[in-house]
């Protein structure tokens, strides 16, 4: 198996997981607000990402050489906070039996992707991808309408 599979699927269960351990922590702190909670899971996120790059022998300063790479940085984790405070927002609010359909929506951001390459990166759009994209829309439909 390719090795950006396994990393995918490798995503997909860290997904998995991080949406249970969010919903569980909104269980048990019904008062905690969404923003301090995205930027608690964020912290850990950035300090457990440093360390595993210190111990990789990787210096995050010396990767960082041209100023587009900085301005791409900074957007990436603004949309990623964005993404993650509404996944929060959206966990928190919807009901248990919920939760999985929560998480199919999110994945729509398989289509955006789709899309977005296309349009701002040139991507080449295949019949395949087509159909895989209204798949992914109608799969999150059918967790949405029970």
């Amino acid at each position: 198996m390719k090795s950006w599979i396994i990393a995918a699927l490798l995503s997909a269960i860290f997904g998995a997981l991080l949406a249970v351990f969010t919903k569980q922590c909104f269980g048990e702190c019904t008062r905690i607000d969404t923003v301090i909670v995205t930027s608690v899971i964020t912290v850990v996120m950035a300090c457990f990402l440093l360390f595993v790059a210190t111990i990789r022998g990787k210096s995050p300063i010396k990767a960082i050489t041209k100023p587009h790479a900085i301005a791409f940085m900074i957007l990436s984790g603004i949309a990623g906070a964005l993404s993650s405070h509404s996944f929060y927002s959206a966990i928190n609010i919807a009901p248990i039996e919920y939760i999985s359909a929560t998480a199919a929506i999110d994945r729509l951001s398989v289509v955006f992707v789709l899309l977005f390459s296309v349009v701002f990166l040139g991507g080449k759009l295949r019949w395949s991808s087509v159909f895989g994209a209204l798949f992914c829309g109608l799969g999150a439909l059918l967790f949405v309408y029970k």
